[in-house]
């Protein structure tokens, strides 16, 4: 199961359809952003913008304009790295690329004249061909598309989309990973055992070893550790960091 929060803009308070009956909380639009995990966590943010609008002022127009036409042309869910730069009230100026796990990559295909090449995704796996990447000078930033059903780790491709969802926040390397964007339904999707929670509370920990590629979590510890100083590793992380470092696969 993942949990669903919508992000919705008003005045009063909106009840929010769930991917689970388990949990029945409210959205106080304009002000909170409350997710309730199972284990009785619950967490709240704020925000004066939805999600879309800020992200339409944080993107170019060409950029924006692009997004919405990958998410007219096939289910779209917008990566980690971006919703939190939202959530955390941050521009997206230090991010690096638009990571998209879209349903059907080749209805996503670009159709304009871009420079782009396919290539493998650190995060989502899987062997070459299967994802893409491309940028156009008048891009924010580069998009890298990645075929949901393709991502590696994952049970069982068969399975209706939204499962596959689940699965993936499942198999996410870190708990700053366990958040997604459905562009479609307007809502955001994270994971019902709180890794996320953990994170924006300033911990960093595994969730999947196992989805680690090339290196992917030491790398990204290690970059969200310079962005935020004062942000913790998990005792998991911390021991998984110490192994590497006696292997010497990465630097003390």
């Amino acid at each position: 199961m993942s949990i669903a929060v919508s992000l919705m803009v008003g005045l009063t308070p909106t009840k929010v359809e769930r991917s689970s009956d388990i949990f029945n909380d409210y959205f106080y639009p304009n002000e909170k952003i409350l997710f309730h995990f199972d284990d009785d966590v619950t967490l709240v943010l704020t925000h004066e913008q939805s999600f879309m609008s800020w992200l339409k002022d944080e993107l170019s127009k060409e950029s924006y304009k692009e997004l919405i036409r990958i998410s007219n042309s096939t289910r779209t869910f917008i990566g980690s790295s971006v919703v939190l730069k939202y959530l955390n009230k941050k521009g997206l100026n230090s991010v690096k690329d638009l990571d998209l796990l879209v349903e059907n990559i080749n209805d996503a295909k670009p159709k304009i004249k871009v420079s782009w090449e396919y290539g493998s995704h650190d995060f989502f796996g899987g062997s070459d061909n299967l994802g893409l990447s491309y940028t156009s000078p008048k891009f924010t930033c580069p998009f890298d598309l990645w075929s949901l059903r393709d991502t590696a780790f994952l049970k069982d491709t068969t399975v209706p989309v939204d499962d596959l969802i689940v699965d993936v926040l499942n198999h996410s390397p870190l708990n700053c990973n366990c958040i997604l964007y459905d562009i479609k339904n307007d809502t955001f999707i994270t994971d019902e055992r709180g890794y996320l929670s953990t994170y924006l509370n300033g911990t960093l920990e595994i969730v999947n070893v196992n989805a680690s590629i090339n290196n992917y979590i030491p790398r990204k510890a290690n970059k969200l550790k310079v962005e935020n100083l004062s942000l913790q590793f998990g005792t998991s992380l911390t021991n998984y960091l110490k192994e590497l470092q006696e292997k010497e696969i990465i630097n003390a």
